[in-house]
């Protein structure tokens, strides 16, 4: 019996721990609780109540014996990861359709939990090609395109360098909107382009929350309003924090 209790046990952590990397790679509030909900099931666990919000998870499940389960998680808030998602959403997939046991998905959760950031070698090559791509978009021309790329670049790299300022998002944002504005007005001194807003305009959309202002609607729609609240002051921050830093270097180049 006790075993049997241990593997009960065990089988919660892993469904809240799926649940924890799920809301923190930025997940929708709704994908969070039917992926919970699923691996639950999977996992023999039919009493389980969740309530969760932008950063954090209550759980309670019910045990043998009528004794129960509860998890409190304070989730703190990261960026975007779709990859941490999909091996989640995976995992749970296997379980439900058998293809992997309670120890493998432990060890596979773990393993995505471990899960890093993307290579240098893929992000700021990311950064340059999105920039570019965006003010040519934006109808720039192939000149403020090539300077856009040359400036997501250099963001890329800052932003490598800065990799691990983990609790200092918004003044991340505000050093590089700066950098942004400075290295577009030093190319457009230099010849490099000819439209110094499409510069700046495509220099920053790598730096857009656009995935986190859609799962926000997203949260409204779903009447997950606490949590949409959450995440639409964290994307409002974000903008606000972009725009201190265009207007100082703004104000700096003018005077």
């Amino acid at each position: 019996m006790q075993k049997k209790e241990q593997r009960k046990e065990q089988a919660f952590q892993l469904v809240v721990s799926a649940g924890e990397i799920l809301l923190q790679s930025g997940a929708e509030i709704f994908r969070v609780e039917g992926t919970m909900k699923h691996m639950a099931k999977s996992l023999h666990i039919y009493s389980l109540e969740t309530y969760i919000i932008a950063n954090g998870i209550f759980a309670t499940a019910e045990g043998e014996q009528n004794l129960m389960r509860a998890q409190i998680k304070e989730v703190s808030t990261g960026d975007t990861d779709l990859g941490k998602i999909e091996a989640v959403n995976t995992l749970s997939r296997d379980l439900e359709q058998n293809r992997c046991g309670l120890d493998e998905a432990l060890a596979r959760l773990e393993s995505i939990r471990r899960m890093g950031d993307y290579p240098a070698r893929l992000l700021i090559p990311a950064y340059g090609v999105g920039s570019g791509c965006f003010c040519y978009a934006l109808c720039g021309s192939a000149a403020d395109a090539a300077a856009a790329a040359i400036v997501g670049l250099i963001l890329g790299i800052f932003f490598w360098l800065l990799r691990n300022w983990k609790n200092a998002k918004a003044l991340k944002t505000i050093l590089g909107s700066m950098l942004v504005t400075f290295l577009s007005l030093m190319l457009l001194n230099r010849g490099i382009g000819s439209d110094l807003n499409n510069i700046i305009i495509g220099g920053l959309m790598p730096m857009l929350p656009g995935v986190s202002f859609t799962n926000a609607i997203r949260d409204f729609v779903e009447n997950d309003y606490v949590s949409g609240l959450v995440r639409l002051m964290d994307v409002l921050l974000t903008v606000v924090s972009m725009a201190v830093g265009v207007a100082v270097i703004w104000q700096l180049a003018v005077f």
